[in-house]
């Protein structure tokens, strides 16, 4: 019988078999962790489905971890198989202390994964449930009882592989099962893979990020599509080797500036909270350019490497690059120019914005990374705003280390109560918009004449040796 070749084949395989779940908002896909995640990443992303984590740990007997003797999950509900309890005559006491041991690594995990973040609600949705395969179904079951107590509408079983005796038995405890091969003899999960690498913890929390960039937009957050407003174009923007795909809006009327958005991934243009807040600014009669620092392909890789995003002197240089274009191809002179950066995006923002000095004129961060920045940091000349939600502890924690590290007077922290890292809640990314729309209205002042032209030719001609002490023209 055909082995997987990854978790990733198995998910898209999966996903062909799910389509009927497709478009449908009240469809939810949970990922076991951690094997789960990577397959329920392609389920979700075909579906085009909400994905989150269902923390469940099974408990392993002592000395013979990989035989469960049952499982736990978020919800505190535990499933013990009497069975080999039995007939491996182990006390209460050390189930017990198996079962602390492993709700400790829950808790780890649920902070982990979640970064504070609430789980989505699962409350009269569509849920489907997803491993990398199961054995003898145990930690399955006990997400399939917690979710059932969560009053799911719908309880959906998607695994690629399970012996026969196990499918049998979680089919009659969904509403609907669907498990790509059942082989006897079946041994273990692995030996269907090709590849059954560990997936890492840095894997889940980068794939769950990514997932929440194709996440429905709340309709507290809704505004006019792209293409129905005058003056929008999209274009291309050199970076070096690389062309990026970017979003432009041209206000009619006066002109305040131009607000550059990047962001540190790729799937250009798909960031609601980029969308929502450079219509604010257009609404305001600022110009926007919205694009990413890594193109499509390169994203495509980053499911693999996850590397490209944390390099800040490759982000920093694109960056340098699009802002010397936008200066040739859309500035006029009296026309200042604004950074918006988030996630790893702000570490390139901060950095290219200390290299290139006076002619970037504000800054603004939301639930960024300016730590990625540096020694950059002390360099920085603009006014920077940092925002981030109230309920994102460890970016806020990241953000105050930055601002200490910045130029006295120059930094200002918005944080907005009950916010999550996303911004997802009611009304917190309008408050986030409204920020970051007074910041630059603020800060954006109309430039002397000529400033604009002495950037543009300094950066190619007169100030290239300059810049060329940050690396960025090696």
């Amino acid at each position: 019988m055909k082995q997987f070749k990854n978790r990733s084949e198995a998910g898209q395989l999966l996903a062909a078999k799910l389509q009927a779940y497709k478009n449908n908002p009240d469809v939810l896909v949970l990922a076991l962790p951690r094997g789960g995640v990577p397959v329920a990443f392609e389920i979700a992303q075909s579906l085009e489905a909400a994905l989150d984590v269902f923390l469940v740990r099974k408990l392993g007997v002592p000395g013979h971890e990989e035989l469960g003797m049952g499982a736990i999950s978020s919800g505190g509900d535990r499933v013990l198989n009497k069975e080999i309890i039995d007939a491996l005559q182990l006390s209460e006491s050390t189930v017990e202390k198996v079962t602390q041991r492993e709700q400790q690594e829950l808790t780890r995990r649920e902070a982990t994964y979640r970064r504070n973040r609430p789980p989505l609600q699962i409350q009269g949705k569509t849920v489907i449930l997803v491993d990398d395969g199961l054995a003898t179904g145990s930690t399955m079951l006990a997400a399939i009882r917690a979710v059932q107590k969560l009053k799911a509408a719908k309880i959906v079983i998607a695994v690629p592989v399970a012996p026969v005796s196990t499918f049998e038995s979680m089919e009659k405890l969904g509403d609907a099962m669907i498990c790509l091969m059942t082989p006897e003899p079946f041994y273990g999960v692995g030996l269907w893979y090709e590849d059954f690498t560990q997936t890492t913890d840095e894997e889940v929390i980068n794939l769950l990020e990514k997932a929440e960039s194709w996440g429905k937009i709340p309709e507290s957050h809704s505004y006019s599509r792209d293409d129905h407003l005058p003056g929008f174009h999209q274009v291309s923007i050199p970076a070096g080797s690389v062309e990026l795909a970017g979003k432009l809006l041209l206000p009619e009327g006066e002109n305040k500036g131009i607000v550059m958005l990047v962001q540190g991934t790729g799937y250009p243009g798909q960031s609601p909270q980029h969308d929502l807040i450079a219509h604010k600014l257009y609404e305001a009669g600022f110009t926007t350019l919205r694009f990413d620092l890594l193109t499509r392909e390169e994203e495509a890789s980053e499911l693999k490497s996850r590397h490209l995003r944390f390099d800040t002197p490759l982000l920093t240089r694109r960056l340098i690059q699009a802002t010397d274009w936008v200066m040739h191809e859309l500035a006029t002179y009296d026309q200042p120019l604004g950074f918006f950066g988030s996630s790893t995006g702000t570490g390139a923002v901060l950095k290219a914005a200390a290299t290139i000095g006076r002619p970037i004129k504000a800054i603004v961060s939301l639930s960024g990374r300016p730590d990625l920045a540096g020694e950059s940091l002390s360099k920085v000349t603009a006014p920077t705003l940092l925002l981030m939600g109230g309920q994102d502890i460890s970016i806020m924690d990241l953000n105050v280390c930055a601002r200490s590290r910045m130029r006295p007077g120059l930094v200002r922290i918005e944080v907005v109560p009950q916010a999550s890292h996303l911004f997802e809640e009611e009304g917190a990314l309008e408050r986030a918009a409204n920020l970051s729309t007074r910041w630059f209205e603020r800060h954006l002042a109309v430039q002397e004449i000529g400033e604009a032209s002495h950037f543009s030719h300094g950066l190619r001609f007169g100030d290239r040796g300059r810049n060329n002490e940050y690396g960025l023209f090696a």
